[in-house]
């Protein structure tokens, strides 16, 4: 994705809990994409890092200006 797009995130009333986040991660595993990129908000790198943890390839990116 471009740069200049900034970072999305999960729609919801409150903060996103881990365990609604393992079930988003399991719906975009489940039609078994060859290639998926997500960006999440930095403020919530933790909590993705563990819903991911061996089911997908964290590549971090540092783009300079």
């Amino acid at each position: 994705m471009p740069k200049m797009w900034g970072y999305g995130g999960v729609i919801a009333p409150d903060a996103i809990r881990s365990s609604e986040l393992d079930s988003i991660v399991d719906d975009l595993l489940h039609s078994a994409p060859l290639r998926l990129s997500i960006r999440p908000n930095p403020l919530l790198a933790d909590t993705w890092r563990k819903s991911v943890a061996g089911r997908m390839i964290p590549t971090p990116r540092v783009y300079i200006c």
